[in-house]
């Protein structure tokens, strides 16, 4: 854990029917990233978040509506 990141734990995990290790590798770095830009909204929360299959053919702002519309549904 680095000193300067929020409380709370995300817990990101991609199914291997999702692509190839670097498919795999690439929807992991694009929610993290999704994550970071909007830290603010995920602090001090626990969440865990398990990709779909058509993760890997979504774009970014796809994957990023996705996950803001779970969380929605979560009312988190």
């Amino acid at each position: 854990r680095h000193k300067d990141s929020l409380p709370g734990k995300i817990g990101i995990t991609v199914p291997k029917k999702v692509g190839s290790a670097h498919e795999r590798n690439l929807v992991k770095r694009r929610i993290r990233h999704i994550l970071r830009l909007n830290q603010d909204l995920f602090f001090e929360k626990n969440l865990v978040i398990v990709a779909r299959e058509s993760a890997h053919t979504a774009s970014f702002p796809e994957l990023s509506a996705d996950v803001f519309d779970a969380c929605r549904r979560l009312k988190y």
